[in-house]
Formats: structure tokens, C-alpha cells, sequence
């Protein structure tokens, strides 16, 4: 498998790209960019600036819904700070797409947990 790069991360993601209804380079790219704001998002909550994990986690299944699961983990966490990476981590784990072998709870942001669980 290939190590995800800056450089080369724009074409892993087309290579991992699922979006058959795709019409669009622009489409792409919108739908490529979302992780941008998946993180921006992430860290908001890190910091506690923000509660708004449902749109966190919205935006989070919609990156998984046109990318391929492993690339879309690895595209989120990569070059990502540690709390939002555990922010993130605790929003994949809670939508089933981490392993066991991926985490531990040392790995994971207990407050997200904890709103995850509020959400249900």
C-alpha cells in the first residue's frame, strides 16, 4: 500500500473515490475538501468551542459514503492534531468503522464519547 502524502494525497483520493453519480471534477473536489472541514470541525470541539457533534459526525459519514473506508481514515488523521485526532477517532468508533486493533481508549476523547452517547 502507498504512504499517504500531501503530494499525493489529491490522487489516492480519486483512486479511492466511490461516488459512482460523480459528474464533476468540481464534484470531486467538494466532496475531497469536506475532510477540511471535518477537522476544522474536530478541533472546534477539542477545544470545547464547540457541541455541534452531529454535524460533525454527519459530515463524517458523507466522506465515508464517497470515499473508501481505509483511505477516508487515514485521509482524517493524517497531519491531523492529537485531540482532534481523538475527537475523530471516538466519532469512527461510535459509526462502527475502527477496529479493535485501531484504538485504545488512551486513543479516544472521552467528552466526544460521552455527547455520542447523549445523542443516541
Amino acid at each position: 500500500m502507498i504512504k499517504l502524502t500531501s503530494e499525493n494525497m489529491e490522487v489516492l483520493a480519486a483512486k479511492a473515490y466511490t461516488n459512482t453519480s460523480c459528474l464533476s471534477t468540481d464534484e470531486f473536489l467538494e466532496d475531497f475538501l469536506m475532510h477540511k472541514v471535518i477537522k476544522k470541525l474536530a478541533r472546534k470541539i477539542s477545544v470545547g468551542n464547540s457541541k455541534n457533534l452531529r454535524l460533525l459526525t454527519n459530515h463524517i459519514i458523507c466522506f465515508t459514503n464517497n470515499f473508501e473506508v481505509n483511505f477516508s481514515k487515514e485521509c482524517l488523521l493524517f497531519e491531523t492534531d492529537e485531540k482532534e485526532k481523538r475527537v475523530i477517532r471516538a466519532v469512527l468508533l461510535y459509526l462502527g468503522f475502527l477496529k479493535k486493533t485501531e484504538y485504545t481508549t488512551a486513543l479516544l476523547d472521552y467528552n466526544t464519547i460521552k455527547l455520542l452517547k447523549e445523542m443516541d
